[in-house]
């Protein structure tokens, strides 16, 4: 974290559950009631680990670049649920989203631009052709449809990251239909996929032109 923050940049983290870089009590301690709660509703150990240290190190991460207690950081949720810091708490207009999946969380974090991040684990045998046929916009869907069959598998991992980081960037997420168009509209945004290894496929979307991704794995 010793590199400085600034909308010219975006740093990614990766997170390794199963490697935490923090003891999980110490992490847990940053995390308000309302995200403990949901912690315990998770019913999985595994599912409660990863959303600790998902949050726990965002808590972390975000606390470092405002100078602030990770613990007394409070966060507020747009119409369609995605949160960002308060105002009052925020001078310095820092911009973050996480993603996570089996076996692996991003933490993305910028300065006065929207920032958008998803991954997925790649998983053999998943129904891809009716998933796709939800969740990409006509014109993804056509532009599959037109893969050779054998290259489908593949290529639906990677639209389908791409799709949630553009949308996650434009504040909807997957709210939107599978029919809707891409958000944000095309032409306001920059697209990168992120290389996290072979069992695993992202993307990051930033509001504006594209700009320098710092990529690595917190602890190393």
């Amino acid at each position: 974290m010793r590199d400085a923050l600034g909308a010219d940049a975006v740093h990614v983290w990766r997170v390794i559950p199963d490697a935490l870089p923090l003891p999980e009590a110490v992490l847990a301690r940053t995390l308000s009631a309302d995200e403990r709660a949901q912690a315990t509703r998770l019913r999985r150990p595994q599912d409660r680990q990863a959303w600790i240290a998902t949050r726990g190190l965002l808590r972390v991460l975000l606390g470092h670049h405002l100078g602030r207690d990770p613990a007394a950081l409070q966060f507020a949720s747009n119409a369609f649920g995605k949160p960002a810091l308060i105002t009052a708490q925020n001078p310095g207009d820092v911009r973050f989203n996480v993603s996570h999946t089996e076996g692996l969380a991003l933490l993305a974090v910028t300065r006065g631009r929207e920032v958008g991040v998803d991954v997925e684990r790649v998983r053999e045998g998943w129904p891809v052709t009716d998933v796709a046929s939800f969740i990409f916009s006509p014109r993804e869907l056509m532009e599959w449809n037109a893969l050779p069959p054998e290259a489908r598998a593949e290529a639906f991992w990677t639209m389908w990251v791409r799709r949630e980081a553009r949308a996650k960037a434009g504040g909807t997420g997957l709210s939107l239909p599978g029919s809707a168009e891409e958000v944000p509209p095309s032409g306001s945004w920059a697209l990168t996929d992120l290389d996290v290894g072979p069992a695993h496929r992202a993307a990051l979307a930033v509001i504006g032109p594209g700009c320098p991704i710092l990529l690595r794995t917190w602890g190393e």
